[in-house]
């Protein structure tokens, strides 16, 4: 299955789970009109550094065991929580979506500033407006999906998560050929820009 691009990719600010990751809980956490006016601030900025896109390909299934799971092109993955995941599928959808190299820079050098608030906030904002990026294209394929009676799972799993081996990442960045959304991948196993994710999510019948 050819992969997909998506040079642009625009979802609604999420306000609110930018907050809770910022550590802001509704009715616990007090905040001055100054220090709202001041976060609303850093999250317009950091909005301005942000270039979202994404790439994503549906790869047949053709095994699924207890704890293995392998998909055409003999690409294959040692995992009982994506194998059970994947247990009522026929196909998977392998994903991936970057914020681009330009806020992950500027967290850089807010860091580096020590401008830690600034570094926070647009760090908060980077991971939370790429995992939108994800759930917008996983919306994207739903919308066609269903003229076929086909439905994704709710869920999406990601390397390093439970049994699913970090190194898992370097097979689900060939299979998407990430360099083509200006994605690498370190000897470490690690995104580059560091505001990047995969993930898989399965394909059912209705």
């Amino acid at each position: 299955m050819r992969v997909r691009l998506f040079e642009k990719i625009h979802t609604a600010v999420p306000y609110a789970a930018i907050y809770a990751r910022l550590g802001y809980r509704k009715g616990l956490t007090r905040l001055t009109a100054e220090q709202k006016k001041q976060t609303d601030y850093l999250i317009n900025c950091a909005l301005q550094h942000l270039d979202v896109r994404g790439i994503a390909r549906i790869m047949p299934l053709r095994e699924i065991a207890k704890d293995r799971v392998v998909f055409c092109d003999d690409v294959a993955f040692n995992s009982v929580s994506l194998a059970r995941l994947l247990a009522r599928s026929s196909e998977a959808l392998f994903m991936a979506a970057t914020g681009g190299k330009e806020v992950a820079e500027e967290i850089r050098k807010s860091v580096r500033a020590k401008k830690i608030a600034k570094a926070i906030v647009f760090d908060a904002v980077a991971s939370e407006m790429v995992d939108d990026g994800l759930g917008w294209i996983m919306s994207y394929y739903n919308t066609e999906f269903r003229r076929q009676n086909k439905v994704l799972t709710g869920r999406r799993f990601s390397a390093g998560y439970g049994d699913f081996l970090l190194d898992n990442q370097k097979i689900i960045c060939n299979t998407l050929e990430v360099k083509r959304i200006g994605v690498r991948l370190t000897s470490s196993c690690m995104l580059v820009p560091e505001k990047s994710v995969t993930a898989i999510a399965g394909i059912r019948n209705i």
